[in-house]
């Protein structure tokens, strides 16, 4: 009985962030054509796709969890919070947004995604051998990482100018830059511990801005 009142309940809660999020998703002013099935698409700009990725997040992040000498260590994993400033070479960055007022979201110094993820192109620019950059899994991860660093920007200008479709749409691309990413490579490689430690950066702090985004838009984040 508790079982079946717990599902129900989660149906409701997924339910409403749906007509939320697809509310929201459409610029204020501009008419629209209401579809149940774009609302509840698994593979379009919706509340389920995004929480789709939520849930993939998740489950890299628990089995992570079991694997100690994978996680990434939390001296390179930065909190940021709702201070006056930004600035690139720190690990911390900021959004003056009083919607994030009370939360917080990490992100990892971009200095440290570009040395984790292109390491060749750092030490020796000029070699002749081809930079991890032009592989398909570096490309995924660069696009993500350099995604996820903009999210204080995109947070400001959609509280600013009252426009949550913004920030609906950049966690869209958010979602769809992280499945890309996914897809293209192992996260968790036992064989190799210092690209997983490099991609769990990457899966922490996407997860960290998704889960800061779906509340801004009153959105819980939970698994489907």
């Amino acid at each position: 009985e508790r079982r079946g009142a717990d599902v129900e309940a989660s149906a409701e809660a997924l339910a409403v962030g749906c007509i939320k999020y697809h509310e929201l998703s459409h610029a204020r002013g501009r008419d629209y054509t209401f579809s149940f099935q774009r609302m509840v698409s698994l593979k379009g700009n919706s509340a389920l796709y995004l929480l789709y990725a939520y849930s993939r997040q998740c489950g890299i992040l628990e089995r992570a969890a079991l694997l100690p000498h994978l996680s990434p260590p939390s001296s390179t994993t930065a909190t940021a919070t709702t201070s006056s400033s930004t600035s690139s070479s720190s690990s911390s960055s900021s959004c003056s947004s009083s919607h994030g007022s009370h939360c917080s979201f990490s992100l990892p110094p971009v200095s440290v995604l570009e040395e984790l993820y292109c390491p060749s192109a750092v030490s020796s620019p000029d070699s002749s051998t081809p930079s991890p950059c032009s592989s398909s899994p570096a490309t995924h991860a660069r696009a993500l990482a350099l995604c996820v660093c903009g999210y204080p920007e995109v947070l400001d200008a959609a509280s600013n100018t009252l426009q949550p479709h913004l920030l609906c749409d950049y966690l869209y691309e958010l979602c769809s830059l992280f499945n890309r990413f996914y897809e293209s490579q192992l996260v968790l490689d036992t064989h190799r511990p210092d690209h997983s430690r490099a991609r769990l950066h990457l899966v922490h702090a996407s997860h960290s801005v998704l889960c800061h985004g779906l509340r801004v838009l009153g959105i819980r984040p939970r698994r489907v």
